[in-house]
């Protein structure tokens, strides 16, 4: 906290701080012996502040605390009662339980631009309690990541997918914007199913990594067109760029554009293909270079 206060007061906050983050989630705050005892506790709050650009006060979370509620229900118990109370309402969603939640979920229409949503992971974050950046889930959803916009530091554990951006459903368009340094199990950048499309005219999708496929984009179902930006230095065990699972049309029509330096361990250094119903169309002036594969077939 010292340091984000100098760097503040220096004028040279770090990006991630543009915009609120919980921190001291491992709850080994230098602050908690104090709290327990100037107030007479007999253990320990639970305190999880919120570490933001603003010139004094403090944002902190309200935690339940097990011992204190009614019958000491657990997890799940609490998880059921969420879930049931808010069904059915249009702007709060409860996830699955154990399901990692996101930086910011959008269920309609939605222009991001001049913002910075980190996942944490390189902020001091243990890895099991980042987040993903994004997740889109409405077919309605028409999501557009423009300029001077950031997705970065987002991730899931090994058995979810997009690290970066989970589109369930409807369309992302990236305009302009950046995905850097997300992980996941399936596309580290961008994992896309539904039907609606996924569109890159401008800006980078880099240092992205999927411990399986599509290191920076992960094509599950709709398709993929990219007029422009630029994919790079990603990495997965197949399809270092981009993977492309089996599907009927065009799932991969590139017509500008760049996907460069991007490295798998099995297959795909830059693109990777899954089954003969795919389609991949290149046109125009692309550039698909610099890829490597660290397999001998």
């Amino acid at each position: 906290m010292t340091k984000i206060v100098a760097a503040s007061a220096a004028g040279d906050l770090i990006d991630p701080l543009d915009s609120p983050k919980q921190y001291g989630l491992s709850q080994n705050h230098k602050h908690l012996p104090e709290m327990q005892k100037v107030c007479g506790l007999s253990s320990a709050p639970i305190f999880v502040p919120v570490v933001d650009d603003y010139y004094k006060g403090m944002a902190t979370t309200i935690m339940l605390r097990n011992a204190l509620l009614a019958g000491s229900p657990s997890a799940e118990d609490i998880h059921a009662c969420l879930a049931s109370h808010y069904a059915g309402q249009r702007f709060v969603r409860v996830l699955p339980f154990g399901e990692q939640g996101s930086t910011l979920y959008a269920n309609g229409n939605l222009i991001l631009e001049n913002i910075v949503l980190d996942g944490g992971s390189e902020n001091g974050v243990s890895s099991d309690r980042s987040t993903r950046c994004l997740h889109i889930d409405d077919t309605r959803c028409m999501v557009t990541l423009g300029e001077n916009a950031i997705l970065q530091n987002g991730h899931v554990n090994t058995s979810n997918d997009g690290g970066g951006v989970y589109v369930k459903e409807g369309t992302f368009r990236i305009e302009g914007g950046t995905i850097r340094n997300c992980t996941a199990r399936d596309g580290g950048g961008v994992f896309k199913q539904g039907n609606q499309a996924l569109i890159f005219t401008a800006g980078n999708i880099y240092q992205c990594s999927a411990t399986g496929k599509g290191g920076a984009v992960m094509l599950k179902a709709g398709r993929f067109d990219m007029s422009g930006g630029t994919i790079s230095f990603g990495s997965a065990a197949q399809g270092g760029g981009v993977y492309v699972v089996s599907n009927i049309g065009i799932p991969f029509n590139m017509s500008g554009g760049s996907i460069i330096n991007n490295n798998a361990t099995a297959h795909g250094g830059g693109v990777a293909v899954e089954g003969g119903n795919s389609r991949l169309y290149f046109s125009g002036k692309v550039n698909i270079s610099g890829n490597t594969c660290d397999a001998s077939v």
